[in-house]
């Protein structure tokens, strides 16, 4: 990326993935206005963001693979974030190193597999490797509801673990618990 910012006489257009909490890309953009003559970022889900790369609107895009890039030059980062179970602060057990089979009575809020097919599929093989076959319900749009929704006890979610530096209220009845690293 140092690179292309160097090589750029414009701005460099770079998309950000809203799968990570934003603050973990902070010192990366941070560089990269040091080595640009501007940074206009663009934060959409990964899906998205490739598109925009294919039609040539953004020049780059830190994304979260597995993901379709068919036709796009990929430089994968040394960079993996366990998942994170987020469930009402009403469950029961407290244990570390959580496994997913032991979460099998939870429904789990899910986004639909046309969001993103290549994650959709690459979790549910996760999933069934690891014996976790839970009853799915749609994923709210909005986190403070879906936190709320947790809290209230209808359900679970699997996040990456920045996800767990956000604090807002509704979000602290729901307990963050570390999964098996999804890999």
């Amino acid at each position: 990326m140092s690179e292309l910012a160097a090589h750029s006489p414009q701005a460099l257009r770079l998309g950000v993935t809203t799968a990570f909490e934003q603050g973990i890309f902070a010192a990366v953009e941070a560089a990269l206005s040091e080595h640009t003559r501007a940074l206009h970022i663009t934060r959409h889900a990964s899906p998205a963001l490739v598109q925009q790369v294919r039609k040539g609107k953004l020049d780059a895009a830190l994304v979260a693979l597995p993901l379709n890039t068919e036709g796009l030059h990929l430089h994968p980062l040394p960079y993996h974030e366990p998942l994170m179970a987020a469930l009402p602060a009403s469950a029961g057990s407290r244990r570390p190193g959580l496994t997913l089979s032991a979460l099998n009575h939870r429904p789990l809020f899910w986004f639909k597999r046309e969001r993103n097919p290549g994650f959709f599929d690459y979790t549910r093989r996760i999933f069934d490797r690891a014996g976790y076959a839970p009853t799915y319900v749609e994923e709210p749009a909005e986190h403070d509801v879906l936190l709320a929704r947790i809290a209230r006890g209808e359900g679970m979610i699997l996040l990456p673990a920045s996800f767990s530096a956000i604090q807002r209220q509704g979000w602290r009845s729901a307990r963050w618990l570390r999964a098996t690293r999804c890999r």
